[in-house]
């Protein structure tokens, strides 16, 4: 193509060239006396790098580049990709974690071209960013068209992690670099810390680089509202339509509600390392390191409101309220919304949670890349991945009400004389909590008496479940060619094909568990039993009518504080407690915030999951669960063939047509368990196995699937002019499925039975994996327009439509047979979640971007520069809300706006961000099934408008002092059902603060 460049144009690709290739032949250009390189370093460089990317790439990409060794934006590298156009994130604690591409989070993360195994998302191919140090990279392209030649890719987009490469160093031998910084929140008062160091070497023909880091913070997270968003309707008799009658109608409810001190502790490690050797013009040998570990500890202590599973009426007492009227295809009961109530609990409980993560990831490449001749070009690459994620979570229950309640009916029994498991606690009656939501965060007013005192409190039950050993490993063998024709053809200037094969074993095991321990107790006849039990609650016997079973410890609050294990807790962030008085008629004689603390199980007790379960029950040892046990083999073979062409017809254009056929060999091993069997065998011995103790296994059930696909790929771009250009793709797009959701099997939602003791009845069964499943594939089709009206400086237009052909998708039935603990099937006919292949559906949308440095303008003016971006995407998905309107796929947002305005001058630079996203749908939920019909209501979580800050100064070239803000205007995530003022939950992120020094020689 013959595009008429400036000299500064030409130069500044060959500096982009040079930082993001390592081709030989690009080497061999840079190296030619003609070129004039410019290096432009920091915002401003990044900035030009990113744009030439967009600009000579073959595709439709966007691009992020370091500013400088180590120095990617933001904290996280999600937070940085949040800026890209049509690209939004899921936050964890605060941070970027989770992307979606043009809504969907189908998307694949690639490491220098090839598939990345992720510790914090083995069974999938979308890692969770958090565990990725963005020190370790040195750029990151998101391709939103897919070429032939690119394998493993995403449905809608494909993420590309970028290393540094030595030889593209800016300076010939030895190069340092180092950095330390420190960091705070607004809430938290632990000191954040993180050190990276960076080592190269460029030597004429060899180079080798490693950067290393490690950091620690601590993040808070708190969460108000309903506890478990597992929302339903309550059918309750209420004057909903204020016309004098009391009518049945539904009270938008949730079984449990609480206000909560949530905290994430995160030790990161980061080490990655480039060998490169040019043998000769021939021959260049590439050897990548890429390792990654983080130990992740997410921690909770809350009071929780709840119904016990089993008070269905006269809980939620709406006092402001809008009558919704019946859903479309509903029960055609009306819907009553409450905005201030009161929660008649039978339940409330000081709470305790730790989740400890242990995650661990290396991926290897090495490369050859080879000259065969002056036509023809070829590659081969082996990559290694291997990745292990060792979760346990730890649960306590303490009760401040006394369990004596109608509802709950908890006692403990000692030579057959009862007791309420809690008899200091509040009850027998149940307890009224007050809730405003009409205030920035909600507002929970509890009695003044309510767990004042630590004789109020008994911690009655405590277990580990679902803890899981996750395991991915990957080999692959890649052979990638191309060879460009001598001769032009016609109207075509230069034409190359290129054709490659991939081979690829990609294995997940996940192992899921619980942690059960001996109990024992006397039975009705006074005769010691033995048992293992998961759920170790002081309310529950070994069998019918004999005493309640006990622990190695008194699980008073008086004793375990004595332990060390209790502690006081008032602050729950920027929610405000309050307790409550009524006088002799029930009134309400007075709310003011509360003054004391509550008290839990101190968490850091908890991170010790199995040394904590011991202490109260000694002998824990692993259980598996079986139905959530599997294996999944991925076996994949993948060629392809592209024609690229470049020429003049009419006006200049470059254009690539291939294709991509995916063989694919799969077989998933999931286990079958013998239900309710009430054994367990430990060393060789069987035992009597109560309370949520996992079933044994009976056998296993073997899958195998073998598919072909085609994937046919047009990617076409016309320069209208030689700053105006014209881009035009159609592509076929296929993408693996989680092994989650291939390998896992059916669970059963167990809750206590009212009136039996010990038994606890069967209410919903969950079926999260399908081995039959089709992977997600699409037909997506893209147009742009792109006009470069200076070196730095871009107006961008994008539409696109993506058709999504197959997807998994969940639907409800029933299910019959399903037994209580006891053996004895009561409902006959649960309901039953589960997974079938969807119908498809539609998104499509449009992109704006704008990026310009403002160097005309006067004096110290001409170091701005700002970069505007807008998303718009719709479509149909599948569900439909409580007015029968049909909703875009879950995770969607319809409006993003990014807007970044930069300085760089004398030594300062500084950036400001500020990122947009509208409602995000998240699914629409069913309640109360009448004859097959259900009221449902869509979930949302509010707008979002976060903002985000930074500036350093350079000394010299060696010395820079910097800071960071994140969040700072102390956003946090609204959920909410269907009308803005059903608010349902808030995770509630901090701003953070960071300070740091950088030094390079």
């Amino acid at each position: 193509m013959n595009l008429k460049k400036t000299l500064l144009a030409t130069s500044l690709t060959a500096v982009f060239v040079q930082l993001t290739t390592s081709s030989l032949a690009f080497a061999a250009e840079t190296q030619t006396e003609e070129t004039e390189v410019i290096t432009v370093k920091g915002i401003r460089g990044s900035t030009i790098a990113a744009i030439q990317n967009k600009r000579f790439s073959n595709s439709i990409v966007e691009s992020i580049a370091a500013e400088d060794i180590g120095k990617l934006p933001d904290i996280t590298i999600a937070d940085t990709l949040q800026r890209v156009t049509g690209i939004q994130i899921q936050r964890s604690a605060g941070e970027g974690a989770q992307i979606n591409v043009r809504g969907l989070s189908q998307v694949t993360t690639l490491l220098n071209g090839e598939q990345f195994i992720s510790a914090g998302s083995i069974t999938g191919l979308t890692p969770d960013y958090s565990d990725i140090p963005a020190e370790l990279l040195g750029g990151v392209d998101v391709y939103k068209s897919a070429e032939a030649n690119l394998m493993a890719g995403g449905i809608s987009g494909t993420i590309n992690l970028k290393s540094r490469r030595p030889l593209a160093l800016e300076k010939t031998g030895w190069t340092f670099v180092g950095s330390g910084e420190l960091s705070d929140g607004n809430y938290t008062d632990e000191l954040g810390k993180k050190v990276t160091g960076f080592v190269g070497y460029k030597g004429e023909d060899f180079g080798f680089i490693a950067t290393a880091t490690r950091s620690d913070s601590t993040l808070a997270n708190y969460r108000y509202g309903m506890w478990s968003d597992y929302w339903q309707g309550f059918v309750d008799d209420f004057d909903g339509n204020s016309d004098g009658t009391d009518e049945q109608v539904e009270i938008f409810g949730n079984i449990d509600y609480g206000i909560t001190n949530k905290i994430a502790e995160r030790e990161r490690t980061g080490f990655s390392s480039t060998f490169q050797y040019i043998v000769n013009d021939d021959v260049e040998v590439l050897a990548d390191v890429f390792y990654t570990k983080m130990t992740n500890y997410d921690t909770a202590n809350g009071l929780v409101i709840d119904n016990n599973w089993s008070k269905n009426q006269d809980y939620i007492t709406p006092l402001e309220f809008v009558n919704r009227g019946p859903s479309v295809d509903g029960s055609g009961r009306d819907l009553i919304t409450p905005i201030t109530y009161e929660i008649n609990a039978p339940r409330i409980k000081s709470n305790g949670e730790a989740v400890v993560s242990e995650r661990e990831s290396l991926n290897f490449n090495l490369q050859t890349n080879l000259h065969l001749s002056d036509y023809l070009t070829t590659t081969v690459r082996f990559i290694h991945g291997e990745a292990t994620n060792d979760t346990m979570r730890n649960f306590v229950d303490a009760y401040t009400t006394s369990g004596a309640q109608s509802a709950v009916n908890r006692n403990t029994r000692t030579d057959g004389v009862t007791a309420p498991v809690n008899p200091n606690g509040m009850g027998p009656e149940d307890v009224t909590v007050l809730v405003d939501t009409k205030g920035k965060y909600p507002a929970f007013a509890f009695p003044a008496e309510l767990g004042y005192d630590i004789s109020n409190y008994t911690l009655v039950s405590t277990f580990s479940d679902q803890n899981t050993i996750d395991e991915s490993n990957l080999d692959a063998l890649r052979l990638d060619s191309k060879y460009e024709f001598e001769n032009s053809f016609g109207f075509v200037d230069t034409a190359s094909i290129e054709f490659g094969a991939r081979y690829g074993q990609w294995n997940v095991d996940s192992v899921n568990y619980d942690l059960v321990a001996p109990v024992q107790a006397n039975d009705r006849n006074g005769e010691l039993e033995t048992a293992y039990a998961k759920w170790k609650d002081i309310s529950a016997s070994i069998s019918n009518g004999g005493d309640t079973i006990t622990g190695a410890e008194d699980v008073s609050f008086e004793n375990l504080f004595g332990m060390g294990y209790v502690k006081e807790i008032s602050d729950f962030g920027p929610a405000t407690t309050y307790i409550y008085s009524k006088d002799d008629e029930g009134n309400y004689s007075s709310i003011d915030p509360a003054q004391l603390g509550y008290y839990f199980i101190d968490t850091e007790k908890m991170k010790d999951v199995l040394g904590f379960q011991n202490t109260l029950y000694p002998g824990n040892i692993r259980a598996n669960r079986w139905n959530n046990t599997y294996e999944v083999e991925d076996k994949s073979t993948t060629s392809y063939v592209q024609l690229n062409l470049e020429g003049e017809l009419g006006l200049p254009f470059t254009a690539n047509v291939g294709v991509q056929a995916v063989n694919r060999k799969r077989t998933v091993t999931s286990y079958n368990t013998q239900t309710n069997a009430g054994t367990l065998e430990v060393g060789r011995v069987e035992y009597k196995s109560i309370l949520g103790t996992p079933d044994p296994r009976v056998g296993k059930t073997i899958t195998e699937t073998e598919t072909l696909d085609f994937l046919p790929r047009v990617n076409l771009s016309v320069d209208i002019r030689d700053d105006l250009k014209l881009r035009f793709s159609y592509t076929e797009n296929l993408t693996q499925l989680d092994a989650n959701i291939l390998g896992k099997g059916s669970s059963t939602t167990f809750v206590s039975h009212p009136t039996l003791e010990g038994v606890f009845s069967a209410t919903q069964v969950n079926t999260t994996g399908n081995p039959n499943l089709d992977p997600w594939s699409s037909t997506n089709y893209d147009a742009s327009i792109e006009w470069y009206f200076n070196e730095q400086g871009i107006i961008n237009l994008g539409a696109y439509r993506i058709e999504i052909d197959s997807f998994p998708t969940g639907f409800q039935t029933t299910i019959n047979g399903i037994a209580d603990t006891d053996g004895v099937v009561r409902n006959d006919g649960l309901d039953h979640f589960t997974l079938k292949n969807g119908d498809g559906g539609t998104l499509e949308g449009f992109e704006i971007g704008y990026q310009q440095a403002y160097d005309f303008l006067p004096g110290i003016l001409d170091g701005l520069g700002s970069n505007i971006n807008y998303t718009y995407t719709d479509g149909e998905g599948g569900d439909t809300d409580f007015y029968g309107e049909s909703m875009v796929m879950g995770g969607i947002s319809k409006e993003q706006v990014n807007a970044i305005l930069w300085y760089q001058r004398d030594g300062i630079e500084a950036r400001i961000a500020y990122n947009y996203r509208s409602d995000r749908y998240i699914q629409t939920k069913m309640f109360e099934q009448v004859n097959g019909n259900s009221n449902r209501v869509a979930l949302f979580v509010e707008p979002t408008r976060f903002v985000d800050a930074s500036i350093s100064y350079s000394f010299n070239d060696n010395i820079q002092v910097y800071l960071q803000g994140q969040n700072l205007t102390k956003e946090y995530e609204q959920s909410y059902a269907q009308w803005a003022d059903m608010k349902v939950s808030q995770n509630i992120f901090e701003a953070r603060y960071t300070v740091g020094l950088r030094g390079s020689f």
